[in-house]
């Protein structure tokens, strides 16, 4: 990223009240990276500094063209927003021609074009899929927990598996086994749940 675009970036969330997360994302292609802000930001920004806009649809379907005249102040200025069959994938081109022409207009008086890309401006800009959170690793305690869920059914006689469990729990793996059976001594302890028991640790 460069400095500048970083502090594009900054100025739109300290400034807009934007998010850093949700609000722009980086594309990497080919080892390079292009930085994509959402056209819901885009619009926010606009509506913070006062930008209004004039639109002309200039071609129609199926290659709808939009021309887009905005002004900030005392600036002025136009741009086209494009919709064919080859870029674009949704049934709306007058919507999607109409949104690529006003946000490169809005870039352009934020004087962010080519360093800030709309998401609407290409469909290869479309905001990713989040990544799924890793899962937690099973702690010993979750282990154990999910070790005596079974059985009281496996062993219907046991009064009290959470107390054997925990006799169990304070073995490391080479007395296990005796302390299996100083448990089978007083308790009916089944194949199953020996099984069990092993493949906790």
């Amino acid at each position: 990223m460069s400095d500048y675009t970083q502090k594009l970036i900054d100025k739109f969330t300290k400034q807009y009240g934007l998010s850093r997360r949700n609000d722009f994302w980086a594309l990497r292609r080919s080892g390079k990276e292009t930085w994509i802000i959402k056209h819901r930001a885009i619009e926010i920004a606009a509506a913070h500094e006062g930008i209004t806009w004039e639109l002309e649809v200039l071609n129609f379907s199926p290659d709808v063209v939009v021309k887009c005249t905005a002004k900030h102040g005392d600036r002025v200025v136009q741009s086209f927003g494009e919709c064919s069959p080859k870029n674009n994938k949704n049934n709306f081109p007058y919507a999607m021609a109409e949104k690529r022409a006003v946000d490169r207009c809005v870039l352009k008086l934020l004087n962010a074009h080519a360093y800030l890309y709309s998401d609407q401006a290409s469909d290869e800009f479309s905001e990713p899929e989040p990544e799924p959170e890793p899962k937690p690793e099973q702690t010993t305690q979750d282990k154990w927990e999910d070790l005596a869920k079974p059985l009281p059914m496996l062993v219907p006689n046991t009064e009290d598996w959470y107390e054997a469990l925990n006799y169990l729990r304070k073995g490391t793996q080479s007395d296990i086994p005796q302390r299996i059976k100083n448990l089978e001594k007083g308790r009916t302890i089944t194949k199953e749940v020996e099984q069990l028991l092993y493949k906790s640790f």
